[in-house]
């Protein structure tokens, strides 16, 4: 997934002095930058508020910010950029100054209005990387150059981005790797916000890649290989909320189809560079794992090189993978319910260096309902554990 920053460019939706009008809670800046990290929030803006379009910035996600003369409010009278995205926009447009005849056309309006009453989120994500629709098409779009642009980002651990130039053939396969570098993709928060949230699916490439409910971003992707009808090994990359709690890559290995003999396995990687990602080289997929090492699969989703190795058949136990890398793993296996549920021990390993503790001390709520939420958010936190309790530490 090419995620990524990207440059900002001034165009035009609305005209200058045209009326919008907010339909849901947005906030209100006081400069045009939408990152996390700007610290640029003087006020969460209701749904109704209306204002007149000073400035206009269109960015290449296609969606826009606004800075608007708020018109009534507490507001009234103050100058804040407001965010508008297309997709969910929260502002109902208006071909007429007055606000009475609503248009679906962003180029026609004259006036706008906030409609889904629910509190405001951040709404950086979207200019920090490229959306859903894009990052799909950009990993479908294999044969051609992936540039990533670095851009200053003061809340960011990972700040240089690695740039790899593909060379396409004829056919539009990559021919050549220039350089073979992880794909970076920075981290946007610590705590996931989402609490067991549904998601919506499609498949690209080898991947089947899911987007959950009230998240901005690609949430998860998957890759499966499927052995025969029944019996298949799955590997799924968590990035949920762009956040860095719950990072990880569970494997499913499924021996005969059946759910309740499915082996179940949690592999968190650390310390938490960045969101996992994918890349398109040739008929290969080259994953980003959270640390930012790296694991290539073949064709049929199959390792064959990076820090993960396939040691055996599959079988009625955990799943023959193992870690080769130079950061700490952390390991939770269960069969037929989540890996971070039961009674297992947690493997935790860093070298040869070996540490087991209970999954109760790593995610306290082991309730039916729980989301499962990693209780170390931060690796200063995960570290200082890992020293008292192991040993070693990050």
């Amino acid at each position: 997934m090419v995620a990524g920053p990207i440059i900002l460019v001034f165009l035009s939706a609305f005209d200058v002095d045209q009326v919008i009008e907010l339909e849901k809670y947005l906030n209100g800046r006081t400069s045009e930058s939408f990152l996390k990290s700007s610290n640029n929030i003087k006020s969460t803006l209701p749904p109704g508020t209306r204002g007149k379009i000073v400035q206009i910035k269109k960015f290449n996600s296609g969606n826009y910010g606004y800075k608007i003369l708020v018109q009534n409010g507490k507001e009234k009278g103050n100058e804040l950029w407001v965010y508008y995205r297309t997709e969910d926009p929260g502002i109902t447009l208006y071909s007429d100054e007055q606000g009475k005849k609503e248009t679906q056309k962003p180029d026609e309006a004259k006036a706008a209005k906030l409609v889904r009453k629910q509190a405001a989120l951040r709404e950086t994500s979207s200019e920090t990387t490229v959306s859903i629709e894009e990052s799909l098409e950009k990993i479908n779009e294999g044969n051609k150059k992936l540039q990533k642009i670095a851009q200053p980002c003061s809340d960011c651990e990972v700040r240089k981005v690695h740039q790899t130039a593909v060379e396409s053939g004829p056919e539009g396969p990559p021919t050549k790797v220039v350089q073979d570098n992880p794909l970076l993709d920075p981290i946007v928060t610590t705590l996931n916000p989402l609490h067991n949230p549904s998601t919506r699916c499609r498949s690209l490439d080898s991947l089947n890649v899911c987007m959950a409910e009230g998240d901005t971003q690609v949430s998860q992707f998957t890759l499966r290989n499927t052995i025969q009808e029944g019996r298949f090994r799955e590997y799924t990359f968590h990035r949920e909320g762009q956040a860095r709690q719950d990072l990880g890559l569970f494997i499913t290995d499924s021996p005969n189809g059946s759910n309740s003999q499915s082996q179940e396995s949690l592999l968190m990687f650390f310390p938490r560079k960045t969101l996992p990602t994918a890349k398109k080289s040739g008929s290969n997929m080259v994953m980003t794992l959270p640390n930012g090492e790296t694991v290539t699969y073949d064709a049929n989703n199959k390792v064959i090189k990076g820090v993960l190795a396939e040691n055996g058949p599959m079988g009625r136990n955990p799943a023959k993978v193992s870690y080769k890398g130079e950061g700490v793993m952390l390991r939770a296996n269960s069969v037929g319910t989540d890996a971070r549920k039961g009674g297992q021990k947690v493997t935790i390993t860093k070298g040869k260096a070996t540490c087991q503790v209970s999954k109760k001390e790593l995610w306290p709520d082991q309730s039916e309902s729980s989301s499962f939420k990693f209780v170390y958010a931060d690796d200063g936190g995960f570290n200082k554990f890992l020293q008292s309790r192991c040993g070693f530490g990050l």
